[in-house]
């Protein structure tokens, strides 16, 4: 963000819609005592805020990318045994990452997969591979119009601009 700022000469802010992402999972799927998951380490950090912000634990997988299509997913000792688990990414393109991500936390035991991502790019039949894995739902922000397109991120943005440039 600083980087980036200072290479443009302009500010740049960083904006992140899991907070909202995991409010909606937990209002409308009533999660109860959930377990947040990224799909692999550099999703932790979404995991992170989608869990402090509902009060949950989190963890995440371990990924190794084959090829733009190709995911091989290690699984973990994780504890989602019989819990309600919440899957986060910040982008869902084909679905591969995440299928990979479902089928391993199902093989774990998990009772129930709610998957949330920021951006639902949702190439060719990714929605209906990442439902037919086992996730119940996958939700997503209106970034990019989807079927999933639920959280709108236009107050987000709205409340920035009042926090960051109205002072």
């Amino acid at each position: 963000e600083a980087e980036f700022s200072r290479l443009v000469n302009i500010p740049v802010y960083y904006l992140t819609a899991m907070p909202e992402l995991a409010k909606y999972a937990v209002e409308h799927f009533n999660l109860d005592n959930p377990v947040v998951i990224g799909p692999d380490v550099e999703a932790k950090f979404w995991a992170k805020i989608a869990a402090e912000t509902i009060g949950a634990e989190y963890d995440y997988l371990e990924k190794q990318r084959i090829s733009d299509r190709e995911v091989v997913i290690k699984p973990k000792k994780l504890n989602v045994k019989g819990r309600e688990v919440l899957i986060v990414d910040d982008i869902v393109s084909t679905g591969g990452t995440m299928v990979r991500a479902i089928e391993v936390i199902k093989r774990e035991g998990a009772k129930r997969i709610i998957a949330a991502c920021t951006h639902p790019v949702l190439v060719e039949d990714a929605l209906t591979k990442i439902l037919m894995a086992g996730a119940e739902a996958l939700i997503g922000t209106d970034t990019i119009p989807s079927p999933v397109s639920v959280v709108s991120v236009a107050p987000i943005i709205a409340r920035n601009i009042r926090e960051k440039l109205l002072k």
